[in-house]
């Protein structure tokens, strides 16, 4: 049983208009050594092509999800990102049965061992679960 089934983690990342930074991220994830449980994406009502980045990627990979929220018409700063990741996490915490939640920024990269370290720290050190 791989790591990512026996301890569950579920990543949430918001983004509003990431077409350019949302690539980068996935990329990042992608190459894990270790990946996550589930990775949520939700569309903060991008009026760019977000969109498309997010439905390539649940396209090929079952365990990312994809959920758009509308386009509010203006930009939210602070608010509407802290109320896409609530989503988010309610909707990992109602459907995959996680044992941690974390949520990633799309204009972030990182390297192939970043969760892999994750799982290592959850599971060694009692202190955190």
């Amino acid at each position: 049983m791989n790591r990512y089934e026996s301890f569950p983690i579920h990543v949430v990342s918001a983004v509003r208009n990431e077409d350019k930074y949302l690539p980068k991220l996935a990329d990042s994830i992608l190459s894990q050594t270790e990946r996550p449980y589930k990775w949520s994406i939700i569309d903060d009502g991008s009026t760019d092509k977000t969109h498309f980045v997010i439905e390539a990627l649940q396209k090929d990979f079952d365990w990312i999800e994809g959920i758009a929220l509308p386009d509010r018409g203006f930009t939210d700063r602070g608010r509407g990102n802290s109320a896409a990741i609530k989503l988010g996490f309610e909707t990992a915490l109602k459907n995959s049965g996680v044992q941690a939640l974390g949520t990633l920024d799309a204009d972030i990269t990182f390297d192939e061992v970043a969760m892999e370290h994750v799982y290592d720290s959850f599971l060694t050190n009692k202190k955190l679960v």
